[in-house]
């Protein structure tokens, strides 16, 4: 069995994981499995934040919330990385757990069963696996989006004299966008100089890809979710 480690940051919110009881570990699966959303998919520690606020268990805080969220996030990157099964995996968190050095946050042989059922619930959320594919998929191309900005300024143009000032100016845009190389860690970025009628050629481009993005929703059947296209 592959060996599971759980790092300092994430103990905590694997830990409060053992003090819901099943039935409410079920609502927050129930909560996760019922999240509808049609434009880009959110961050999954927000919705597990919302799933569990939504059932609030009286037996965490709300700071628990967003540590549970977390270690759950990552502990699913963690399985899906290293290709291992729910049973493997849930195994190997609980030795992890059971090994803490800090008893109140170390698993008791006694709840290990009643764990590793909870956490095999939790990450069985089909959120998990859509959102883990989406992101494979978005990382198959070599140059991944990241961001993009735009900074407007005005330059000026001289003419032969130059202590009169300037004769002329001109409004320039510089567009910065940044990428990630797929697999590889890191932003990158390219700029590109643009004028009035650059941007309209570019706002041109956009609102056709936008309105092919309209078209090909409605060629999908109603009951697969759209991902990354606003509505």
């Amino acid at each position: 069995m592959a060996n599971v480690s759980i790092p300092e940051r994430y103990q905590v919110g694997v830990s409060r994981i053992t003090k819901l009881d099943i039935e409410t570990v079920r609502a927050i699966r129930a909560a996760l499995d019922a999240v509808v959303y049609h434009d880009r998919p959110p961050k999954a520690s927000s919705v597990i934040v919302t799933a569990i606020g939504s059932v609030s268990p009286p037996e965490i805080t709300e700071e628990d919330y967003r540590k549970i969220s977390e270690a759950l996030t990552s502990m699913y990157v963690v399985q899906s990385g290293q290709d291992m099964s729910s049973d493997e995996f849930t195994e190997g968190v609980a030795n992890a757990l059971e090994a803490l050095p800090d008893p109140d946050l170390r698993l008791e042989p006694s709840e290990r069963e009643t764990f590793k059922e909870k956490l095999s619930v939790l990450l069985g959320a089909e959120m998990f696996a859509m959102l883990s594919k989406v992101g494979d998929l978005r990382a198959e191309s070599e140059h991944v989006f990241c961001h993009a900005r735009i900074l407007t300024d005005v330059r000026p143009v001289f003419g032969a004299q130059i202590e009169k000032g300037p004769v002329a100016a001109l409004i320039m845009h510089n567009l910065k966008i940044a990428f990630h190389l797929s697999g590889r860690r890191g932003d990158h970025d390219f700029y590109v100089l643009l004028d009035g009628d650059d941007l309209s050629e570019l706002k041109e481009v956009i609102i056709r890809a936008e309105a092919k993005a309209k078209t090909l929703r409605g060629m999908v059947k109603s009951d697969v979710r759209l991902i990354g296209e606003s509505t």
